[in-house]
């Protein structure tokens, strides 16, 4: 009898990270946490730190999505130490805009903009993650209420989006845009920037539903139809992919 293959650390690293994506594709993000976590770990032992802060990167993005911003912020320190050991210049930018995520959900206006610096600082021309880039100053701007800049990271976003491909960037942009909209009382152009950004996540399969549809909500109540809202309250609530337990205030 032919005995098994030896498992190596390699081997169960792509074990770790397939299952680990496939659980973030069914929303069990439990799972995907354990498993990008349980591959850090032995990334860190065998002595690949490029894959260990890949994991890293991930497991600070399985966090956030679940609301655990402190873990969330462990993992993306750590993940830009290996990268800025490694110099890799690009990845440490995305973390960075990782990191401006993270600081925008908490109201650290701040650290967010000293991210972004950051990430503009260490990207280069030809990336494609200056469509996040902008994604994330037009998020900041809308924060401090400062229209115009809005505007400009917007209209720059969503020509590096097209340009690259980068539907989840599209996305936030058109979301921000619609929310630009309703704050000036243009509620056609916001309805139709937020449901371009609904359409894309939901043919994308991306995350960040719910958001959109709350938007969706807050507008058709400022439209004066409230059965609309309740409705479009209700799939939002359905369309959750976080546990209740975890869920922001």
């Amino acid at each position: 009898m032919r005995a098994a293959p030896a498992t190596t650390p390699v081997s169960e690293m792509d074990r770790l990270s397939s299952f680990a994506m496939s659980s973030l594709a069914n929303m069990n993000y439990g799972q995907a946490i354990r498993s990008f976590s349980a591959g850090a770990e032995l990334a860190k032992r065998s002595g690949d730190l490029q894959r260990a802060q890949r994991f890293l990167n991930a497991l600070g993005g399985s966090y956030l999505t679940v609301y655990q911003y402190r873990k969330a912020l462990g993992a993306y320190e750590e993940a830009r130490q290996i990268a800025r050991q490694k110099r890799a210049s690009e990845v440490e930018g995305v973390i960075d805009l990782n990191l401006t995520t993270l600081y925008i959900l908490l109201g650290d206006a701040d650290s967010a903009r000293r991210e972004i610096g950051e990430a503009k600082l260490r990207l280069p021309l030809s990336s494609r993650y200056w469509a996040s880039l902008y994604a994330g100053e037009a998020r900041l701007a809308l924060r401090n209420g400062d229209g115009a800049s809005v505007e400009r990271a917007i209209r720059d976003g969503l020509s590096a989006a097209d340009a690259s491909a980068n539907a989840e960037a599209r996305a936030a942009l058109c979301e921000d845009l619609g929310l630009l909209q309703m704050q000036r009382g243009e509620l056609d152009r916001a309805e139709e920037s937020l449901l371009e950004s609904y359409r894309i996540r939901r043919l994308q399969r991306l995350r960040d539903v719910e958001p959109v549809l709350c938007s969706l909500s807050r507008l058709a109540l400022r439209q004066g139809q409230t059965a609309r809202a309740v409705w479009l309250a209700k799939l939002a609530r359905t369309s959750r992919t976080y546990s209740t337990s975890s869920a922001p205030p």
